[in-house]
């Protein structure tokens, strides 16, 4: 019984000293900023897929006016950055070419088991009543497949791509502002594959409203994950990352996808196999409506490393019971001696 309570009391110490992230090795960083001259719209570190008909812009290494704020993890006081563009121009006849979207890998396939990525986005003219675009981020994609907003003519628009990302607009007030996207070759068996919706279990906050004694507004904790005003004192949209930087990072540990804004938790996603791929990052714009490229989203601070693997709350939990049970009977072998 004693070898059998040290064995049990070293797994649960081995386990309980992972219980934090740690970070590694880092796989790749890239700030845009490519040195002076005119912006490039393209890049032999990414590879760009767009959806046969694009009517928009990227552009690396933009150098942003000074009425944005420098991107919060810049610490060289760089104004560069990449700047995505979509559905610029007027179509004829409205029903081609409504739907425009860009989605840009960076070229490095990331192989480690645990990993986090990291970028800062500005979606300026958000809330503009002309246009609403859709930003979207990604993990284990292959490459090639664009990651979209399927052609529909009632919501919810779906989803498809390749890996897994997280798309939502800076226009707030809207079920449809962020959307999540799992692709079949990584779902655990029995779970939904494609669009994901805010109603799904995985959204930590689905029933964040119904919890709280008072009867809020819809979107209540969208509004307060991003209010009307922030410190960094432009114009903001509340509900969405619209004008203003947020720092999204999506962490694959094992067991599920986490998507945090600014730290705070909003997606939790269960995933199975191999999470091996590209990291993405893109714009989608699904309406007929244009806006000349007056609303736009910035990209600035990508950034890949290598994590530890993170217990669960259900593996920690687990931990704990071990714990107890270790505890207890040491309590009554004690008390048989005595």
């Amino acid at each position: 019984m004693r070898f059998g309570l040290a064995r049990i009391l070293a797994s649960v110490a081995i386990a309980i000293s992972g219980e934090s992230i740690s970070f590694a090795d880092i796989i790749f960083t890239d700030n845009f900023d490519r040195g002076a001259g005119p912006a490039l719209a393209t890049d032999p570190l990414y590879t760009v897929v767009n959806d046969g008909s694009p009517d928009g812009t990227i552009q690396f290494g933009f150098e942003y006016a000074n009425t944005i704020p420098v991107a919060p993890r810049t610490t060289d006081g760089s104004r560069r950055a990449l700047r995505m563009t979509a559905n610029n121009t007027i179509v004829t006849p409205p029903s081609t070419g409504v739907v425009d979207n860009f989605t840009i890998f960076h070229n490095t396939i990331v192989t480690v088991p645990f990993y986090r990525m990291s970028v800062d986005i500005f979606m300026a003219g958000a809330g503009n009543a002309a246009s609403t675009e859709h930003a979207h981020v990604g993990v284990a994609g292959n490459g090639t497949t664009i990651n979209r907003y399927v052609a529909s003519t009632t919501p919810p628009f779906p989803l498809s791509g390749s890996g897994s990302y997280i798309a939502f607009t800076g226009d707030g007030g809207s079920t449809s502002d962020y959307r999540i996207y799992r692709d079949a070759s990584i779902t655990p068996s029995g779970g939904a594959t494609g669009t994901l919706p805010t109603t799904d279990p995985i959204h930590l906050n689905r029933n964040a409203d119904a919890q709280l004694p008072a009867a809020p507004a819809a979107n209540f904790w969208r509004d307060t994950l991003f209010p009307a005003t922030r410190p960094l004192g432009a114009p903001t949209v509340a509900g969405s990352p619209g004008n203003i930087w947020t720092t999204l990072s999506v962490d694959v540990n094992g067991e599920n996808i986490i998507y945090a804004f600014d730290g705070i938790e909003t997606f939790r996603v269960p995933y199975a196999n191999s999470m091996n791929g590209r990291v993405s990052l893109g714009l989608a714009d699904i309406f007929a409506s244009v806006d000349a490229g007056a609303v736009f989203t910035l990209y600035d601070n990508l950034e890949v490393r290598s994590i530890t693997a993170v217990p669960e709350p259900s593996t920690l939990a687990l931990i704990a019971s071990v714990a107890a049970g270790a505890w207890i009977v040491r309590r009554r072998r004690a008390a048989e001696v005595a």
